[in-house]
């Protein structure tokens, strides 16, 4: 999908919920950020960030 997109690793960001998809993001050079609402965060700790979950104030902190 980056390939099809052409914006390249850097422009992407993954919201992951698992330890496979976090580490799949990260595999791929992408920034990821773990919503810990079905995991403990200790196992989610190879995320870039951890987060509660995705809003409006987040998407314009990622956009902007």
């Amino acid at each position: 999908a980056i390939e099809l997109l052409d914006v390249g690793p850097a422009g992407v960001v993954a919201f992951e919920d698992t330890e496979a998809g976090v580490a799949s993001a990260k595999a791929a050079g992408l920034r990821c950020l773990a919503v810990r609402t079905t995991l403990p965060p200790e196992r989610l700790r190879l995320a870039d960030e951890l987060i509660d979950g995705i809003d409006l104030d987040l998407v314009r902190r990622l956009v902007g």
